[in-house]
């Protein structure tokens, strides 16, 4: 594992940048908003336990994950201003909901009284679930991603493959902490609903927003984000229900190759 930099400004995105499926561009577009915060909590939550780690190639893979995962976030940083000029969509409130009850308000009070430690790892390591599934697909899912500017595509794609890369960081640090399958499965019930939350009210916002959506395609666009493979909503199901197996690891599942391949390519470009 290693920490590589995304260095792309993202200028002039357009309003839909996921041509695949308007829908599905804005849960992206939310998901995106979602990632800095939300990975920066997960660096908290790992680092809290990372000094109980003595095995030297895990805290170096753990020195990886927190570099990647800050990585990530400065680059939708980056992506996220893009989106809002390019919808014209002031998401501040959003952020504020998503930020202060979540993070300033919950995470501290439960802080401060030593109940968050390894719930926030649990949550952590339930939503590396989730992102692993999606990035997984982002690579079973090529027609799609070619609709995509190159640099968003090198985005995702390279977000993606990051997160396949460590998916097993915050589970196996949680696992290691002493968590019990009851705690791991609230945990990760608590963060899908969480998420998905989020998900769909930012999600209606920029729907609305957008006055030249087209509505006529929005019932079969619900029906195929839960029942299209690769879909968002699919996977979204699919990763939770594995995870409810009592025997479940992240790397149970098979690294794409196409994931590995990209991951190759970067390395060959830094040689030369």
């Amino acid at each position: 594992m290693e920490v590589r930099i995304n260095r792309e400004s993202y200028e002039e995105v357009p309003k839909i940048w996921f041509e695949a499926s308007p829908l599905q561009n804005y849960v992206l577009s939310i998901l995106s908003h979602m990632f800095p915060d939300g990975e920066r909590f997960f660096i908290r939550a790992v680092k809290r336990y990372a000094d109980r780690v003595t095995d030297p190639k895990f805290q170096e893979e753990i020195k990886a994950f927190i570099g990647q995962e800050m990585q990530h976030g400065l680059a939708h940083e980056r992506f996220n201003r893009a989106i809002q000029e390019a919808t014209g969509a002031d998401l501040s409130w959003f952020m504020w909901l998503f930020t202060v009850p979540l993070f300033d308000k919950l995470e501290k009070y439960l802080t401060e009284r030593g109940l968050a430690y390894r719930f926030a790892l649990g949550c952590t390591a339930a939503a590396e679930n989730m992102t692993a599934a999606f990035a997984e697909n982002v690579f079973k899912n090529p027609e799609a991603m070619e609709k995509m500017r190159k640099d968003i595509r090198y985005l995702f794609e390279w977000h993606a493959a990051e997160e396949i890369e460590h998916r097993h960081i915050a589970f196996d640090l949680y696992k290691a902490a002493g968590a019990s399958y009851g705690e791991r499965i609230a945990s990760a019930i608590f963060t899908y609903l969480l998420i998905w939350f989020y998900v769909v009210v930012g999600t209606s916002y920029l729907i609305l927003k957008d006055r030249d959506y087209p509505w006529h395609s929005l019932p079969k666009e619900l029906i195929d984000f839960f029942m299209k493979e690769n879909a968002l909503g699919r996977i979204t199901i699919e990763s939770f229900f594995d995870y409810l197996r009592a025997d479940f690891h992240p790397n149970d599942r098979p690294i794409p190759h196409k994931a590995e391949e990209f991951l190759e390519q970067i390395s060959r470009q830094k040689v030369a």
